[in-house]
C-alpha cells in the first residue's frame, strides 16, 4: 500500500470514529442530564447501538462514510484456486461485519496497520481496503431493508450479550 492510500484509509479510519463520536455524544445527553442510577440500562442499550453501528458501517457497498470520503472501498482477496488469481466479488455483509469484530483487539490492528497494508480483521477475513474512483450506484428499496435487517439483528445480538453479562453479573 502506497503512503497516499495509507493516509488516506488512516484520515477514513478517524472520519468514522468522529461520527460514532458525535452519535456517543448526543446519545449521552439523557444520561447526563439526569445522571441517575437507573439510566444504566438506558447507557447500555446506548453501547450496543454504537457497537452495532460500528459492526456494520461498511456494509453498505462494502464502505463506510470515511471510505466514502476518501474513495477507499474493502475488496475481496480470496484466491480463486482454479484460476490463480485474486477474486474480486462482492463481499458478504457476514465477512465485513466480521472484519469489524476485531476491533476490540485495536493494539495488535494499530501495529499491523502500521507496519502492513492490512488491519488484524483483514487477514482473517481475506479482505483489502484500495483506492475506489468509481461512482457508486444508488442504493434501491430491497438494499436499504436488507442493510437495515441486518443491522437490526447485530443490534439485537449485541443487546442480548450485554443484558446477559449485566445477569450473569448480578
Amino acid at each position: 500500500m502506497t503512503k497516499s492510500i495509507n493516509s488516506r484509509r488512516l484520515k477514513s479510519i478517524f472520519v468514522d470514529i468522529s461520527i460514532l463520536f458525535l452519535i456517543a455524544l448526543i446519545a449521552s445527553i439523557p444520561y447526563f442530564v439526569y445522571n441517575k442510577f437507573e439510566l444504566l440500562y438506558y447507557y447500555n442499550f446506548e453501547m450496543a447501538l454504537l457497537n452495532s453501528l460500528y459492526f456494520c458501517k461498511d456494509i453498505f457497498g462494502a464502505q463506510s462514510i470515511g471510505k466514502r470520503i476518501f474513495k477507499l472501498k474493502v475488496i475481496n482477496t480470496k484466491i480463486n484456486k482454479n484460476e490463480d488469481k485474486v477474486s474480486t466479488l462482492e463481499l458478504s455483509s457476514f465477512r465485513l461485519l466480521l472484519r469489524n469484530l476485531f476491533v476490540y483487539m485495536w493494539p495488535i490492528e494499530i501495529i499491523l496497520l502500521m507496519y502492513q497494508d492490512k488491519r488484524l480483521g483483514d487477514i482473517i477475513v481475506k479482505t483489502k481496503v484500495v483506492p475506489f474512483n468509481q461512482h457508486v450506484d444508488r442504493i434501491n428499496k430491497i438494499d436499504i431493508f436488507k442493510y437495515l435487517f441486518i443491522f437490526i439483528l447485530v443490534f439485537a445480538i449485541t443487546l442480548s450479550i450485554i443484558f446477559t453479562a449485566l445477569f450473569l453479573l448480578k
